[in-house]
């Protein structure tokens, strides 16, 4: 494990005994702490004033009858309404007129657990190729990991599946 993850576990931990300590409930319900590798940041607080919109870090939960079922996600809005979603095999990107790879899904995890590719196209989930606009107030949210659990899997969240818009602090 990285060293800079450990410390940000351990500041976690001792950040989280403090307001645990102190009684600091509204300040401790306003700020978010990811200990997975899925996200650059540890730290985030709630923002209500920030924007939902693409490239902002959401705070999600996750989807009924997926591999995260009821979990709390932390994740980036990685494509969003107007652009269009393409989808190649395995592989994700977000268009506006030139495409961006957005990241490659898995057949399984690093477990063995079989996985299934989000697939707007209809047919085979692990071959099949097309591009679908994206619906207003869908969102579809990634991480920059390789093994990350998002709408490679889950598909497009909605607007009202978001809990908080988040800004990270680090």
């Amino acid at each position: 494990m990285e060293k800079k993850k450990v410390y940000a576990r351990l500041i976690a931990g001792g950040i989280l005994f403090f307001f645990l300590l102190t009684g600091l409930q509204s300040l401790f319900s306003k700020v978010v702490i990811t200990l997975d590798k899925s996200t650059p940041f540890t730290f985030y607080l709630k923002n209500k004033e920030r924007k939902l919109e693409e490239l902002s870090f959401v705070l999600v939960r996750g989807k009924k009858n997926t591999f995260a079922e009821g979990k709390l996600l932390t994740k980036q809005v990685l494509c969003a309404y107007p652009k269009t979603l393409k989808k190649e095999g395995m592989d994700f990107y977000c268009c506006s007129g030139v495409c961006r790879h957005l990241h490659t899904a898995m057949k399984k995890t690093p477990k063995g657990t079989k996985l299934i590719p989000f697939n707007p196209c209809g047919g085979n989930p692990y071959t099949s190729k097309c591009e679908v606009k994206i619906p207003e107030g869908k969102y579809y949210l990634g991480t920059n990991v390789p093994d990350g659990y998002d709408s490679r899997y889950m598909g497009f969240f909605d607007k009202k599946d978001v809990l908080a818009v988040l800004t990270p602090i680090f």
